[in-house]
């Protein structure tokens, strides 16, 4: 988890990292050119980070976060204690941060992505953040699913498969998104995946509808 802690150099580092990773790609780019983009030697560099592993999963982890809360806010903006709505102003709030953040820090998270899924070692430092990552999202929406069900307005599924099976269908939508050159209105998607996900997921009475 990035913590600055009121460091302010340790900040300036993963602001001129942001630059050099979106700008070369993390295969390019070499500790050399962090420390020089940062204006630090590469003794100092190294005091904060000590490979470029770990620069590299600092950027992406505080670009996710940045996302999160963009999802976070969204439902602090409609407050309620519906397990529906907060899944849904969850969904529209990270794809709305996808879609405005793109140009600025896409390729850091598909090279993320990339590397942390693919590993060139099964127990690299990519690997174990994304890893991560990805436990502490299906956490999240596995207890949401949760309390839907104890309330009633979610049938009984796996709450830990359910979770999954979403964070699959929004991996899936972002990753054609930039495959096709973000030739498609994510907004219309976002809502797609609500419909689809939520029909499948939602009680219904006697009569057939929607609880």
């Amino acid at each position: 988890m990035v913590d600055l802690g009121g460091d302010s150099k340790r900040w300036e580092i993963i602001k001129a990292a942001t630059r050099v990773f979106q700008r070369k790609g993390y295969r390019e780019t070499t500790m050399k050119d962090l420390a020089e983009e940062s204006g630090v030697s590469m003794d100092e560099l190294k005091v904060y980070f000590p490979t470029k592993a770990h620069v590299f999963t600092e950027v992406s982890e505080y670009l996710i976060n940045q996302i999160g809360e963009s999802a976070l806010r969204k439902i602090r903006a409609v407050p309620s204690d519906d397990p529906r709505d907060v899944l849904k102003n969850w969904i529209r709030g990270y794809l709305e941060a996808v879609y405005f953040l793109y140009d600025e820090y896409m390729k850091i998270m598909m090279d993320f992505w990339n590397v942390g899924t693919v590993p060139e070692d099964p127990d690299s430092l990519e690997h174990k953040r994304l890893k991560d990552l990805y436990c502490r999202g299906r956490e999240f929406f596995k207890e949401v699913i949760k309390e839907g069900i104890e309330k009633g307005v979610f049938r009984k599924v796996d709450p830990e498969l359910a979770a999954s099976t979403l964070m699959a269908m929004l991996d899936g939508t972002v990753l054609q998104w930039l495959i096709f050159d973000k030739g498609f209105n994510l907004a219309l998607s976002a809502e797609t995946v609500l419909e689809i996900f939520m029909k499948g997921l939602e009680t219904c009475d006697g009569k057939g509808k929607k609880a």
